[in-house]
């Protein structure tokens, strides 16, 4: 009952107005609502779709602990990522009579209610371990906690199951939610299973990219890591077909072919007066995870309607001496405007794709840096392109060494040159 008063707290946060209004209701004409409810396993189809984690502990005099526990009692601490930034916190108490137990609550609070006994051997056989080393008998037990996650703009936690256990040292307990969502899809023609696992471990299964879709794609009843496991998306590209995929945190998913036809992506480019143009290699890719690529200059490319972004450009210039220059940028996958698409593609409509326009230099300093007697500060130079683009390196009439470098220079209010470096683009 602990858990269902906790659903039901969450619930007015979860049906708050808009909070599921990209899904369209159940019975509408080709809504493609499916229903994924959780399955509390740990595999289907001879696959391991559990994502164990580590939580390192450590004390900390700087938290408060649960109450409840004997005088003597010894404490370490941790917390468990949880879906948009909202985190578990984790503590283990280790009582003066030799027991452990599991305390947790979201984002600094304790909640009385989830706790937990880790007890000898009930670590045994979690998350996949299947082996009978005698390491495998360790302090853990399967707990009733809150897996947080941001929803409609709110914190909100729901009641989930977890496997969590002693690792090879006290300080590290082992952590894995158990369940993933399951339902059935109309695909290829045939009623299909379809899976989602939380592949990051966070308790979520909305996390684009990080969480895993399988579809039993020849309906046996098992699942192939090659042909039937794919990222979690907005879009995905199977075969020849595109699909699109909503999953909410709760509720109903939505699951629908995409019919988007072709557009064009033509490649534009006019160099500076007094320049020329000589090689280009340009890779676009979609939502969908396809690629094109370009390779001369005015190019058109017939691509499925959607957005894209650029995710490489090699450009060959002449300049004003018609001397040769090669410049090479990528996408830095790892910041933000990795996940942006700003590149819209229409059906039967045509695209100019500019890849080499605005160009903006930045220090990555603000203009109204104040800098501090014995302080250091880091200046990261960086050449970006109107698509996010960054330049790696540049090479001058074909010589075998790279152009990148920049010179930046500390000025005093006077003008004067205080001290003076290079550095380079990547």
């Amino acid at each position: 009952m602990k858990n269902l008063r906790k659903l039901l707290i969450a619930a007015p946060f979860l049906m708050a107005s808009g909070a599921m209004a990209t899904v369209a209701a159940p019975g509408q004409p080709n809504s493609g609502i499916v229903e994924l409810p959780l399955d509390e396993s740990w595999s289907w189809g001879g696959a391991d779709l559990s994502a164990p984690r580590v939580i390192y502990l450590a004390p900390d005099a700087r938290i408060k602990p649960p109450q409840g526990r004997p005088t003597g009692t010894k404490w370490t601490y941790g917390t468990l990522d949880g879906a948009g930034e909202q985190k578990l916190n984790i503590a283990l108490a280790h009582t003066p009579d030799g027991r452990l137990f599991l305390h947790g609550g979201v984002n600094g609070n304790w909640d009385k209610e989830w706790t937990k006994e880790l007890k000898l051997g009930g670590g045994k056989n979690f998350a996949g371990d299947k082996s009978n080393d005698i390491s495998t008998y360790k302090f853990g037990s399967v707990v009733d906690m809150g897996a947080p996650f941001f929803w409609n703009n709110r914190p909100v936690s729901l009641p989930r199951k977890a496997a969590a256990w002693l690792g090879d040292s006290p300080s590290e307990l082992m952590w894995s939610w158990q369940g993933f969502r399951r339902g059935e899809i109309e695909f290829e023609g045939a009623k299909r299973a379809i899976i989602v696992g939380d592949g990051n471990g966070n308790g979520s299964f909305s996390d684009e990219g990080a969480d895993q879709l399988w579809i039993d794609r020849n309906g046996d009843g098992k699942l192939d890591a090659v042909s039937e496991q794919f990222a979690a998306a907005p879009l995905l590209k199977i075969g020849e077909k595109t699909y699109s995929f909503y999953l909410p945190p709760v509720g109903p998913a939505r699951w629908k072919e995409i019919d988007s036809g072709f557009g064009k992506a033509r490649v534009k480019f006019q160099p500076a007066a007094g320049g020329g143009t000589d090689e280009i290699a340009m890779t676009l890719v979609g939502q969908t995870g396809e690629a094109f690529a370009a390779h001369s200059f005015n190019e058109e490319l017939k691509v499925p309607a959607g957005k894209y972004q650029t995710a490489s450009l090699t450009l060959g210039l002449f300049d004003r001496n018609k001397l040769p220059w090669r410049f090479s940028f990528v996408r830095g996958w790892g910041d933000e405007k990795s996940r942006l698409y700003p590149l819209e593609i229409p059906r039967d409509g045509t695209k100019e794709v500019k890849p080499f326009e605005n160009l903006k230099f930045s220090t990555g300093a603000p203009t109204n840096l104040k800098l501090k007697r014995g302080t250091d500060y880091t200046v990261r130079l960086s050449l970006e392109t109107e698509q996010g683009l960054q330049l790696t390196n540049a090479v001058k009439n074909h010589q075998n060494y790279n152009e990148n470098m920049a010179r930046i220079e500390l000025r005093d209010a006077s003008g004067k040159v205080l001290s003076m470096a290079t550095s380079g683009f990547a």
